[in-house]
C-alpha cells in the first residue's frame, strides 16, 4: 500500500468533519432510558467509590458487565464532570476516528476508490450517526470486532511470496479481547463461528486452524486478564465464580419461540435502521478477477459474519443495540458491491432498486410522519395507539413546519436517486445518496432528539432531579429506571446495599419504616390509583405520564432504625 499525502489529507480531514458535527450537539439532550442512562450510572458508580475492577449499578456488583468502556466514560467523567456531555464523549471521539480507520482498511485492501465508498457509506447510515451521539458502549465494541475479523482475513491473504504472519492472529487477539472487554463474551462466540464458517468455505486449501486458534484464544485471554486477573488477585475465586453465574443467563442457547421472534424482530429493525447500506448487500463469496486477494478474503469473513449474525441472532439473548455490529459488515459489503457497479461495468439489479426505494419510503413516511403525529394526536385512534402513547403525544413539546419538511426532502431526494439510477449515472448517485442520507439523518437527530426525548422523559427527569437536590431517598414504584440513580445522583448512602438489604426489603423499608430524612416515589400514571391509597404517601405532583409521591421524615436522623438482611 502506498500511502500519499492526499490520503492522509482525507483521513484527517473526515476525522475533523465527523468531530466538528458531532461534539457540539452531546449536550443536546438528556440520555436516554434505559441504553444511555444505565451506562452512564455504571460509570458513575465507578467515580464515586473508586472501585473500578467491579462494575456496579445501584451500588451492588454487576458482575455480567464488562468494564473497557465504562472505564473510558469515566475518565471522561473525571475530566468534564458528570453530565450528558462527558458520557456521550467518548464515542464522538471514537466515531472521529473510526472515519479514517475505515478509509485505511479499505485502502490497504484495494484501493483509494474503495475505502474512500466505504467511508462514504458508513458515514451515510443511520447507526453511525446515533451511535456517535450515544453513551452506549457499543461502538467500541463494534470498532473492536471489525479490526479483529480484517486481522484474522489478512493472515489468510499474505502478500505474494510472503508467508502468513502470525502477527495478524495476535493483532486479532488483541482486539477481540478488547471487544469482549467492552460488550461481553457473546461477540467472541460470534467471531469464533465466524473462523469456522470460514474454514468449511475454504478447506480444501485451508487446513483445520488448530494452532493458529490456540494463540487467539490465549491472547484474548490475556488481554481480558487486564480485568479477570486484577479482580481475581483483589477477590479471589468467589470473583469467578459469580462472574460465570452471571454468565449463563448470557449464553445459555435455549431461548423459547417467543424470544426468537423477538430478537429477529430486533433485527430486521436494525437493518433497516442501517439504511441505505442494507440496500445493497449481497453475501456472495466468488471471487472476481480484478479483486485483490486481501479484498477477497476480508469480503468473505465479513459476508460470513453477516451470516452468523443473521442465522444466531435469534439463539443468543442479544439486546436490539448488540446487532449494531454490523454497520461495518453491512458498509463493507455494499461498498464493494457498489464498486462492482461504478468500476467494473456491473448492472444494478431491480430486486436491489426495489429494496432501496421501499426502505427509504419507510424512511420518508416515518420522518413526514412522527412530527404531525406528535403535533396532531387526535389522528391516531384509540385502537391504534396504546394510553401511555397519547399521553406522551399531549406532552406540550413545540414542533414546527420545518420538521416534517425534514422527510419531505429526503423523499425528494430518494426521486432525484431513483432517477440517477434509472439513467445508469452511478457514480452520481452514489455520491447524491451519501449526502442526502448524511445530511437528513443529521438534521433529524438535530432536530427530533430532544423533541422526542421532553415527550418521553422530560417530566419524570424533572421529579428524580428534584430528589436528587433534595438529597432524598428516590424510589421508583413498579418500574425500573437507570435515569432515577444517575439524574438524582444517588449516593451510596441512599442505596440498599449501605443498609445491608435488598432492593425489595429497602423499598418496602421506605414505604413502611421510620424514615431519617424525605423519601420520593416515582409510578407511572397507569399505577397511581394503587398508590394514591397509600396511607403514608402524600402526592406532589402528576405529569402526563408519571406521578411524584413524598414522604416526610418521621425521626431525627441520628436515631435511625433499620431492619437488617440476614
Amino acid at each position: 500500500m502506498q500511502w500519499t499525502q492526499r490520503d492522509t489529507m482525507f483521513a484527517l480531514c473526515t476525522a475533523c468533519f465527523a468531530a466538528s458535527l458531532v461534539i457540539p450537539l452531546l449536550s443536546l439532550a438528556h440520555l436516554l432510558d434505559p441504553f444511555e442512562t444505565f451506562c452512564a450510572e455504571v460509570s458513575r458508580e465507578l467515580l464515586v467509590t473508586g472501585k473500578y475492577t467491579v462494575m456496579q449499578y445501584d451500588f451492588e456488583p454487576l458482575w455480567s458487565i464488562p468494564p473497557l468502556f465504562h472505564w473510558i466514560q469515566a475518565v471522561s467523567m473525571q475530566a468534564c464532570g458528570v453530565t450528558e456531555y462527558a458520557a456521550r464523549l467518548p464515542n464522538a471521539v471514537l466515531n472521529a476516528l473510526a472515519m479514517p480507520i475505515v478509509f485505511v482498511i479499505g485502502k490497504y485492501l484495494h484501493n483509494e476508490r474503495f475505502g474512500i465508498l466505504w467511508t462514504l457509506l458508513y458515514a451515510a447510515s443511520f447507526v453511525s450517526i446515533a451511535l456517535a451521539l450515544s453513551a452506549v458502549s457499543y461502538p467500541l465494541g463494534n470498532l473492536c470486532t471489525l479490526l479483529a475479523l480484517c486481522c484474522l482475513s489478512l493472515y489468510y491473504a499474505p502478500r505474494t511470496g510472503s508467508p502468513r504472519a502470525l502477527g495478524w492472529i495476535i493483532a486479532a487477539g488483541v482486539f477481540a479481547g478488547c471487544a469482549v472487554l467492552s460488550v461481553g463474551f457473546p461477540i467472541l462466540l460470534l467471531v469464533v463461528c465466524t473462523w469456522c464458517g470460514y474454514w468449511m468455505t475454504q478447506r480444501t486449501t485451508v487446513s483445520f486452524p488448530f494452532g493458529e486458534g490456540a494463540v487467539f484464544l490465549a491472547v484474548v485471554l490475556l488481554v481480558s486478564s487486564l480485568w479477570f486477573g486484577a479482580e481475581l488477585l483483589t477477590t479471589g475465586l468467589p470473583f469467578f465464580r459469580e462472574f460465570l453465574l452471571a454468565q449463563v443467563p448470557t449464553l445459555s442457547p435455549t431461548p423459547s419461540l417467543s424470544d426468537i421472534l423477538l430478537r429477529y424482530t430486533m433485527l430486521a429493525g436494525m437493518l433497516l435502521a442501517c439504511f441505505p447500506v442494507s440496500a445493497f448487500v449481497t453475501l456472495l463469496s466468488a471471487k472476481h478477477l480484478a479483486d485483490t486477494y486481501a479484498l477477497y478474503h476480508c469480503r468473505v469473513w465479513l459476508s460470513i459474519f453477516l451470516a452468523v449474525v443473521m442465522l444466531f441472532g435469534g439463539v443468543f439473548p442479544l439486546q436490539v443495540l448488540d446487532y449494531s455490529v454490523l454497520v461495518y459488515p453491512l458498509s463493507f459489503v455494499s461498498a464493494y458491491t457498489l464498486l462492482g457497479i461504478v468500476g467494473r461495468g456491473h448492472h444494478l439489479k431491480r430486486y436491489t432498486v426495489f429494496i432501496f426505494v421501499s426502505i427509504g419510503g419507510l424512511w420518508s413516511v416515518l420522518l413526514i410522519g412522527l412530527p404531525l403525529i406528535a403535533t396532531h394526536p387526535n389522528w391516531l385512534s384509540d385502537s391504534f395507539s396504546p394510553t401511555l402513547f397519547r399521553e406522551q403525544t399531549h406532552v406540550p413539546v413545540e414542533w414546527s413546519l420545518w420538521d416534517w419538511c425534514i422527510g419531505a426532502v429526503f423523499m425528494l431526494g430518494l426521486i432525484g436517486i431513483l432517477a440517477l439510477m434509472l439513467t445508469r449515472r452511478h457514480l452520481e448517485w452514489i455520491l447524491l445518496m451519501s449526502i442526502i442520507c448524511t445530511a437528513i439523518f443529521y438534521v433529524a437527530c438535530v432536530q427530533f432528539l430532544p423533541k422526542l426525548e421532553a415527550h418521553l422523559q422530560h417530566q419524570v427527569l424533572t421529579f428524580y432531579k428534584r430528589a436528587g437536590a433534595e438529597h432524598a431517598y428516590l424510589v421508583t414504584l413498579g418500574f425500573e429506571s437507570p435515569a432515577a440513580l444517575f439524574y438524582s445522583k444517588k449516593s451510596p448512602a441512599n442505596a440498599a446495599s449501605a443498609h445491608n438489604l435488598t432492593r425489595e426489603d429497602f423499598t418496602a423499608w421506605l414505604l413502611e419504616g421510620t424514615l431519617d430524612k424525605p423519601a420520593y416515589y416515582v409510578c407511572k400514571i397507569s399505577n397511581a390509583k394503587h398508590w394514591r391509597n397509600h396511607p403514608n404517601l402524600t402526592e406532589v405532583t402528576a405529569g402526563s405520564e408519571f406521578v411524584l409521591f413524598k414522604r416526610e421524615p418521621t425521626q431525627p436522623s441520628s436515631t435511625t432504625s433499620l431492619p437488617r438482611r440476614d
